[in-house]
C-alpha cells in the first residue's frame, strides 16, 4: 500500500523560553542517568531535535558525552554565529576523528555568512584558513 497524500496538523505556539529551558534541563538529567547506549544516543538525539540558541549550552554538554554528532546536528540546525562558535570545540576534537572533520567542513561552508568579526577569526583559526 502506498500514501501518496497526507495532512498533518500542527498547532505552533509562541517560544516560550521557560519550558525551552525546562525541556532541555530534563533531557540533560536523563542523559546523565542513562547507562545503556541506545538510551544516552536516542536522549542526545532529542535534544538536538530543540532548534533555539538557548539549547547552545546543552548541546555543548554532549560533547563532553561524547556524543559529538548530536551536538553537530543541533548546533547546525540552530544557525547562529554563536552555534558556529561552540562547533570549533568539536572541529578541534581529538576524539572523534569523523565528526571533527564534520564540524570543518560546515564551519568552511558556514564562514561566509557569520557576522560577527571575532567569532569569524575563531572559526578561520580552527579550520587552518587564517587570513
Amino acid at each position: 500500500m502506498v500514501i501518496e497524500d497526507a495532512k498533518l496538523r500542527l498547532l505552533i505556539l509562541s517560544r516560550n523560553e521557560t519550558v525551552l529551558r525546562k525541556k532541555c534541563e530534563v533531557l540533560y538529567s536523563h542523559l546523565q542517568e542513562a547507562h545503556e547506549e541506545y538510551d544516552i544516543q536516542r536522549i542526545a538525539e532529542e535534544l538536538s531535535y530543540v532548534r533555539d540558541p538557548l539549547a547552545i549550552p546543552y548541546l555543548t554538554k554532549l560533547i563532553g558525552k561524547q556524543e559529538e554528532w548530536f551536538a553537530v546536528q543541533g548546533l547546525r540546525h540552530i544557525d547562529t554565529d554563536e552555534a558556529w562558535e561552540t562547533m570549533i570545540s568539536i572541529a578541534n576534537g581529538k576524539y572523534d576523528k569523523v565528526n571533527a572533520d564534520y564540524a570543518r567542513s560546515l564551519l568552511r561552508e558556514k564562514l561566509p555568512e557569520i557576522r560577527d568579526p571575532k567569532i569569524r577569526r575563531k572559526v578561520e583559526t580552527a579550520i587552518g584558513n587564517k587570513k
